[in-house]
Parts: C-alpha cells; structure tokens; sequence
C-alpha cells in the first residue's frame, strides 16, 4: 500500500513522512495528522507514519485513505526509503518521553540521540 501511495502522488501535491523515533507519541500524531485534514484546508497531502511500535487501531480510521503507517526504525536507512523520505516535500521528526527502564535511563544527555541519528541519516 505504502509504495501504490507514494507511486500516485500526483503532480503538485507533496508527501509528507512522518517519523517517530520512540516512545508514544499517538496524541501528538493523531493532532498533526488531523490539523492536516481540516475541512478548511485547500488541499489533502499524502502521509506515512513510521513509528517504532505498531499504531494503536483505528486511531486515524477518519483521516482518510492517504494515511497510512509503518512500523520500523528511525535509524534504519532501507526502512527510511521505505517510508518514502526520497519523494518527500516534508520530513516530520517526532520523539517521546522514554520510560525510565530503556535505554539511556542514566544519561539524560543520550536521550535524544535517536533523533540526532535520524536526522543525520535524513540528510546523508
């Protein structure tokens, strides 16, 4: 599905990916993804979701067929190109609070450090 929907974007429209790197950010994605489809918005741009945990169900049911999500890493160039970071007009970076249990739970300066590492793979 995710390659038919970045195969048909049609010429002046731009797909978005959007890419959490961890934790659970499903308030703010479904907030983002559902400013995007307003009724007073000109046009319906095309989104993937690539989140590291599978998508609560039925939680963009209403946004329409041109939303579709993708479980893989943020790191992960092949799963990247997957998602369609080549063909896209917009790269939406997201990050959670990560539970004291994973990783980096004694170094708060590493916290971040997906997101560093995403954007360097984003750019290379």
């Amino acid at each position: 599905k995710i390659r038919s929907l970045r195969a048909n974007v049609h010429e002046g429209e731009e797909l978005i990916v959007i890419v959490v790197c961890h934790g659970e950010v499903w308030q703010q994605v479904r907030t983002f993804v559902g400013a995007l489809r307003a009724k007073y918005m000109p046009v319906f741009r095309p989104m993937v979701i690539m989140t590291p945990t599978k998508m609560p169900p039925r939680l963009l049911d209403d946004c329409g067929d041109r939303v579709l999500s993708l479980q893989g890493s943020c790191t992960k160039v092949q799963q990247l190109m997957e998602a369609g970071i080549l063909e896209a007009g917009a790269i939406v970076v997201m990050t959670g609070e990560l539970p004291e249990s994973q990783e980096f739970s004694d170094a708060p300066i590493f916290k971040d450090s997906k997101v560093s590492l995403c954007a360097q793979v984003i750019e290379c």
